[in-house]
C-alpha cells in the first residue's frame, strides 16, 4: 500500500499501461494471501473492500501484454481459456467473500444468505471450470491443478460460512454442507501417482504441491465430514461412506508421512477423532479403538523412518 498497489494504476498518470495491468494482477494476489491467512489462522482480513481501489485484472494472454503496448488489450470472454482467466474469476467474487469475512454474521438469515451467493456465484462458473468429476482433466495436470486451486479457494470461504452457520443451529446441519467437504476430499484423487496413469514424476510434484497448499482445507474438510457422520437424519449418505471417505484420507496421508507437505500431528489427529466416531457408531471400547487408530500411525512413521535409513544406506555404499 505504501507502493500505491491499492489504488489503480489509472490513478497515476506516470504508470505505463504494461506496468500497470501486472500491478493489478500482483495487488490481487496480495488480497488473496490476506484473505487465506485470515482463514487458516482464524484472524479478521487485513483489507476491506473499502480499502483499495484496484480493478480486477483483465482476461487476457500474457502474450497480449508488453512493454510498449500503447493500450490495453480487449479482455476475452471468461469461457476462453487465458494465462489469467482462473485469477479473474477468483478476483470478481472476492467482494462478495471479503464481506463474508470482514464483518461478524450474528443471525443465521445472514449467514445463509452469503451461502446462497457464494454457491449461485461457484454454480455461474464457465462449465469447462468445473471440476466436480477429479479425473476430467488428469490427461492435464496444470489445467487440473489451476481449476481445483479456483475451486477449493470459493469452497475455502464456503466451508467458514457452513461452521458459522452450523454452530448456531439447533437442527441437522444442510446436506450441501457436507457436499461441499466431500468435494474437497475428492480432490485428492485429482494428483495421486498411484490413480494417474501418466507422467508419475510430474504426477508426484503436483501431489506434494497440492497437499502443501491445501492442507489445511483437507484437515478441516476431513473433521467436518466426521462431525456430520455424527448426526442424525442423513438423507444422501450413509454412516459407513462418510467413515469410508475418512478412512481413505487417513491412508492417503498416511501413505505421505515421508514425503513434503506432511505433518505427523494432523495424521495423528484425524485418525484418533475418526477412531472417536466409529465407537460411537459401532460396538466396541472406544478408548482401545482410539488407540488402535493413534497405533496405525505410530506405525506407519516406523516404517517410513525404516525405508530412509534404508536409502541413506544404500547411498553410502553406492
Amino acid at each position: 500500500m505504501t507502493a500505491g498497489f491499492h489504488r489503480d494504476p489509472s490513478e497515476f498518470p506516470d504508470i505505463p499501461i504494461f506496468e500497470g495491468e501486472l500491478r493489478r494482477r500482483l495487488w490481487m494476489t496480495i488480497v488473496e494471501i490476506d484473505l487465506d491467512a485470515s482463514l487458516n489462522y482464524g484472524m479478521p482480513v487485513m483489507l476491506h473492500e473499502g480499502d483499495f481501489t484496484c480493478k480486477t485484472p483483465l482476461n487476457v494472454g500474457d502474450l497480449d501484454l508488453f512493454n510498449s503496448m500503447t493500450a490495453l488489450p480487449v479482455p476475452r470472454p471468461l469461457d476462453e481459456t487465458t494465462d489469467s482467466v482462473l485469477q479473474v474469476l477468483l478476483a470478481r467474487s472476492l467482494s462478495l467473500r471479503l464481506q463474508v469475512l470482514g464483518t461478524s454474521v450474528t443471525r443465521i438469515e445472514d449467514v445463509q444468505t452469503r451461502i446462497l451467493e457464494l454457491e449461485m456465484y461457484t454454480q455461474r462458473l464457465p462449465p469447462e471450470l468445473h471440476s466436480a468429476d477429479p479425473g476430467s482433466t488428469k490427461n492435464d495436470l496444470r489445467q487440473a491443478f489451476g481449476i481445483v486451486s479456483l475451486d477449493i479457494s470459493l469452497r475455502r470461504v464456503l466451508s467458514y460460512c457452513y461452521r458459522s452457520y452450523i454452530k448456531d443451529l439447533t437442527g441437522p446441519p444442510p446436506t450441501t454442507s457436507l457436499q461441499n467437504s466431500l468435494t474437497i476430499l475428492a480432490y485428492q484423487k485429482s494428483f495421486d501417482p498411484e490413480i494417474q496413469g501418466t507422467d508419475i514424476c510430474k504426477s508426484e510434484k503436483y501431489w506434494d504441491l497440492f497437499h502443501i497448499l491445501f492442507k489445511n482445507d483437507v484437515m478441516q474438510a476431513a473433521l467436518d465430514v466426521c462431525f456430520h457422520a455424527r448426526t442424525k437424519g442423513l438423507v444422501s449418505w450413509t454412516k459407513a461412506s462418510l467413515l469410508l471417505a475418512i478412512d481413505d484420507t487417513i491412508a492417503n496421508l498416511i501413505r505421505r508421512i515421508s514425503r513434503n507437505g506432511s505433518d505427523i500431528k494432523d495424521v495423528l489427529r484425524l485418525s484418533v477423532i475418526s477412531q472417536l466416531v466409529k465407537s460411537q457408531i459401532m460396538p466396541g471400547n472406544r478408548e482401545e479403538m482410539m488407540q488402535d487408530g493413534a497405533y496405525k500411525v505410530l506405525v506407519a512413521c516406523r516404517k517410513a523412518r525404516e525405508g530412509e535409513h534404508t536409502w541413506e544406506d544404500s547411498n553410502v555404499t553406492a
